[in-house]
């Protein structure tokens, strides 16, 4: 079942459709089931229902797989309230299955941020016209009042690693905050903003590395949610020979 969205949309399928049925027999028949039968079998129904998506959604490492799949958890659960059966413990799974997503993003941008590193040049990104110079700083919001006023060919002051970082790193917290819509929680946005920012800080860490004889700190990120936005403010440091790393 976790190989496939498929194999969990049937097996949600199965059970809303028996317990409709369950529910439209109580409402229009007399004396064949009755509210603490049906009541009885959802709680049975819910707690074995959760304990199979426990086990097979922690096979999933596919991060959109995990995001359909909480999506199709959250229609469930929806449907089912619907016809007034309790499915809390369900929206707290979710929590559980948020954690794991998180570590699928960390997993598969670790590996984007590795592909970086790896064909970076570590040298300064040459700019020989205004229209180039206009493309960086529109990929990533650099200011310096100096280098505006030099002339063309000028260099920004880091490699091409800061602004493809950078970009990456805002498509990493919008994966993260996907997965928090429609989940019906009281989720306060400075614990929203704090559980982002350390997912976002344990992905920006390892970017301090050692490569080819050059010290490289590509750019530190503060992660700032307000509402649905995110600003994300970065303060970049140059490339430096190591003598100049004591």
């Amino acid at each position: 079942m976790h190989e496939t969205l498929d194999g969990y949309r049937k097996y949600f399928n199965q059970i809303v459709g028996f317990f409709v049925v369950e529910d439209h027999i109580l409402h229009t028949t007399q004396g064949l089931v009755n509210r603490a039968y049906i009541d009885e079998l959802w709680e049975m129904a819910l707690s074995k229902t959760i304990a199979a998506l426990r086990t097979h959604s922690s096979y999933c490492s596919d991060p959109s797989l995990v995001l359909d799949l909480k999506n199709l958890i959250v229609l469930f659960a929806d449907t089912l309230q619907g016809y007034g059966f309790p499915v809390n413990q369900l929206f707290d799974m979710l929590l559980e299955i948020q954690d794991q997503y998180s570590e699928t993003l960390l997993k598969k941008w670790s590996g984007v941020f590795r592909n970086i590193l790896d064909s970076d040049n570590y040298s300064p990104i040459p700019v020989t016209n205004e229209e180039i110079y206009k493309k960086i700083v529109g990929q990533f919001p650099f200011q310096d009042a100096e280098l505006e006023k030099q002339p063309f060919p000028k260099k920004f002051p880091f490699s091409e690693f800061v602004p493809k970082v950078y970009n990456q790193i805002k498509e990493f917290i919008y994966a993260c905050l996907k997965f928090s819509e429609d989940l019906h929680l009281s989720f306060p946005t400075l614990s929203l903003k704090e559980c982002v920012g350390q997912k976002t800080q344990g992905l920006i860490l390892p970017c301090v590395v050692l490569s080819s004889g050059f010290w490289f700190r590509g750019l530190y990120i503060y992660v700032y949610l307000i509402g649905e936005y995110v600003q994300i403010f970065c303060f970049v440091f140059t490339i430096l020979p190591l003598s100049h790393c004591s």
